[in-house]
């Protein structure tokens, strides 16, 4: 089994990417608007869009499985709140930096934008830090940053 599901791994490999380089040039222009699957031969674009809405279907569509996307996009709503509002009074305030805010940037450690980084270098700054947390942590840090914390 292990076997036949490495070769249609592979063989799907090689249809997209053949799928990309016969597209190349318009996805460089930016005037691809499909995806690379649909592009691909009926062999293998058939059975991962079937893949693809069974996955759709059966198991994104699940309880659970929503319940914790619902949550997860809370949590992240929390730390871009707390962590880019706390970089755009670093960078726009006159003033120091309120209390909150200031604890806010110390939790980023090394990754704290400097008061001299324009918004935007901030920015991505943030998204970086943020990018990088595990499931839990981020969970965690929301927790704690929207007072919920135990």
């Amino acid at each position: 089994l292990s076997f036949i599901r490495t070769k249609a791994i592979s063989t799907a490999i090689e249809g997209v990417v053949k799928s990309f380089k016969n597209n190349l040039d318009r996805i460089m222009n930016g005037e691809f608007t499909e995806d690379l699957i649909s592009q691909c031969d009926n062999q293998i674009s058939k059975p991962l869009d079937e893949a693809k809405n069974l996955a759709r279907d059966k198991v994104f569509n699940e309880q659970r499985k929503i319940e914790l996307e619902l949550g997860c996009y809370t949590a992240i709503g929390i730390l871009l709140n707390a962590f880019c509002s706390a970089v755009r009074e670093q960078v726009l305030s006159e003033e120091s930096l309120s209390y909150k805010s200031s604890m806010v940037l110390a939790v980023m450690g090394l990754n704290t934008p400097k008061k001299d980084d324009d918004l935007y270098q901030s920015f991505l700054k943030v998204t970086d830090y943020i990018s990088g947390m595990t499931d839990n942590y981020a969970i965690h840090m929301a927790k704690q940053i929207g007072g919920m914390g135990t």
